[in-house]
């Protein structure tokens, strides 16, 4: 019988200001939009997420966050020495990831029930189970209605005009 090794984890809900912010530090971060949209410049790249588009900031990597709007983020710490899934080499190609259904269905759980009881004896089951559906390649839309449509699912309470 194989044992599975526990990742040392931590998560956190943050919510991001107007005036930018710079950090570095020695642990991954995975950045998970739940509400409203983040701009994030990791290493001189930088992107736009919401709850469809979420990044993983290495360790060391120097980045900067803001956002003009209302948001939530759910903010994963992952220890360096706990990079030992495959899921980390796929998502350190493309810092900047889709959050396809099935990853988003996780984040939206976990947000849900960070906001209600204690995340830690859930976090070494879902963050493996995160990091697998992160690693798949985004499902992709058959056409610009179908990318508006998961827009418009994943953020019904937007203004969204006609």
């Amino acid at each position: 019988m194989s044992t599975v090794e526990t990742p040392s984890v931590d998560l956190a809900i943050r919510s991001y200001p107007a005036q930018p912010t710079t950090d570095r530090h020695a642990f991954a971060q995975l950045v998970l939009p739940l509400d409203g949209e983040v701009q994030l410049e990791i290493e001189g790249r930088e992107e736009r997420l919401d709850p469809l588009r979420g990044a993983l900031v290495v360790p060391g990597a120097w980045h900067t966050q803001y956002s003009r709007f209302a948001n939530r983020s759910l903010i994963v710490d992952i220890d360096r020495s706990s990079m030992t899934h495959a899921a980390f080499e796929r998502l350190r190609e493309r810092p900047f990831t889709p959050i396809g259904a099935a990853a988003r269905k996780l984040v939206e759980y976990m947000g849900i029930v960070a906001g209600v009881q204690p995340v830690r004896p859930l976090l070494d089951g879902w963050v493996p189970l995160l990091l697998d559906t992160l690693a798949f390649d985004a499902p992709q839309p058959r056409s610009r209605l179908a990318l508006l449509l998961a827009q418009v699912q994943a953020q019904p309470g937007l203004p969204w005009s006609t």
